[in-house]
C-alpha cells in the first residue's frame, strides 16, 4: 500500500513536478 503512494512520489519527481521529492528520496 505505501509502495504505491512511494511510486507515486518517485513518479512525481522523475516527471519534474517536484524534482525535491527525487532529491529526498
Amino acid at each position: 500500500v505505501k509502495k504505491g503512494k512511494n511510486e507515486m512520489k518517485i513518479g512525481l519527481g522523475v516527471i519534474g513536478i517536484n524534482p525535491t521529492n527525487m532529491g529526498s528520496t
